[in-house]
This record gives structure tokens, C-alpha cells and sequence, in this order.
């Protein structure tokens, strides 16, 4: 029974001596189940023992779109805008224009030449004769028809003005800026309608040449605005075919 007993604690002690096995240690990284986690998303599904790492995050894409500096549905209204019936529209607008500036010229020129021929005759002292006054009637009526194209002209810039405004705001300042055909249309349109706008009170005054000069100008730009239109609507309509 001695032994017996010796036996038995000599076993327990080895026992005890022996070291505890160690709990499986937790991995470093963690295991994800899905494996097309975003960085972003397999950071949030740390534990919290672990940092989160801020180049993971600087690096996440960003999904949402980049709006650039402009009205709101700026893309929209530019679609609408550069769209080819509108171009279209605008380059009647703009023809319609350079007709009513070629007939200003016209009348201002008969006008003139009324006014010298009026001049030159000399009233019968007592009274006027009939045909005096029919020459008052037509110059009188040159004048009117002179007025309503002036008019009919303004709108038209007043059209095409607002046209290039709703441009510029649908891009943007920056990206209209860098567009060098499209502030010089701009800045001609703009100048004829203030010019068209104070014509008649330019009168007598040294700007009067440069505004009647300026309708030149606005011949040319329609022209050449009208060509390039052709070329890229029916070229572009020639190749599609």
C-alpha cells in the first residue's frame, strides 16, 4: 500500500509539472468572410485593439460624383443648350439679325440722302407745296421703318445674349474662360446690344461713328459664325451618312 501511494503521488506531481497548453492565439489580420471588402470597410470591421489605418482611408474611392462650379443641373441645361435644334435656332436668330443690321445701314444711308436732297430745296416762302410735304411724309416714314429694325435688331441681340449667359453659368466661369471662341461671342454681342441700346442717343456725340462702324463688325461675326455652323452641322451630317 506504501508503494501504491508513492506511485499515485508521483504521478500527480508530474502532472502538475507539465505547462498548459496554450490558447490558440488570435490571428493578427482578421479573417473576412467576403473578400471584396472595400479598405474602408475591412478597417470598421477590426477589432477595436487595432488602429485604423489613415492611408487605407486617404486611398478609399470616393463613389460620389465631382460637380464642378456652376448652376445646379448645369449638365442638363448645357445638353439643352448645345443641342442641334437650338443651334440651329440660334444660327436663324443670328442671320434674321445681320439682314435687320444690313437694312439699317440701307435706311440710314436713304436718310441721309433725304436729308441732303430736303436741304438743298428751298421753300416757297408763303406756303409748302404738296410735294414738299410728301418728301417730309417719306422722310418721316424712313425714319419709323429705321426705328423698328433698331428694335426688331435688339431682341434678337437680347436673345443671343441671354443664349451666351446661360452658357457661361451652365460651365462655370473657369471652363468658359478657357473657351476662347465663346467669350469672344460674348463680349461682341454684349458690346452690340449696349450700342444698339443708346444708338439714337450717340447721336452728335464722338462715339456715333464707332457704334455705326460696330454694325460691320457684327455683319462679320454673323458670317463667320454662320460658316462654321454649316461646316460642323452638315459635315458632321455628311459623315453619318
Amino acid at each position: 500500500d506504501l508503494c501504491r501511494l508513492l506511485a499515485t503521488l508521483a504521478a500527480v506531481s508530474a502532472a502538475c509539472a507539465m505547462p498548459a497548453a496554450a490558447p490558440d492565439a488570435p490571428s493578427s489580420k482578421p479573417q473576412h468572410k467576403a473578400r471584396n471588402l472595400s479598405p474602408f470597410k475591412a478597417s470598421c470591421l477590426r477589432t477595436q485593439s487595432e488602429p485604423i489605418s489613415l492611408h487605407e482611408i486617404k486611398h478609399t474611392p470616393s463613389k460620389q460624383p465631382i460637380v464642378e462650379a456652376g448652376l445646379p443641373h448645369g449638365n442638363a441645361l448645357l445638353a439643352f443648350l448645345e443641342s442641334p435644334k437650338l443651334h440651329i435656332l440660334k444660327m436663324a436668330v443670328v442671320f434674321v439679325d445681320v439682314l435687320l443690321v444690313i437694312a439699317g445701314i440701307q435706311l440710314q444711308i436713304a436718310i441721309a440722302n433725304e436729308d441732303i436732297r430736303l436741304s438743298k430745296k428751298a421753300p416757297a416762302a408763303a406756303s409748302i407745296s404738296a410735294h414738299h410735304g410728301h418728301d417730309h411724309h417719306l422722310h418721316h416714314q424712313l425714319h419709323q421703318w429705321e426705328q423698328r429694325g433698331a428694335l426688331a435688331s435688339l431682341g434678337a441681340l437680347g436673345l443671343l445674349l441671354t443664349e451666351s449667359l446661360a452658357v457661361a453659368a451652365s460651365k462655370g466661369l473657369g471652363h468658359f474662360a478657357s473657351d476662347v471662341e465663346k467669350v469672344v461671342d460674348l463680349l461682341i454681342v454684349a458690346t452690340s446690344f449696349v450700342l444698339e441700346y443708346f444708338f439714337d442717343k450717340l447721336q452728335g456725340t464722338p462715339l456715333r461713328l464707332p457704334a455705326e462702324l460696330w454694325r460691320y463688325v457684327r455683319i462679320a461675326h454673323g458670317t463667320v459664325e454662320a460658316v462654321a455652323f454649316h461646316r460642323h452641322f452638315f459635315g458632321a451630317h455628311a459623315k453619318a451618312h
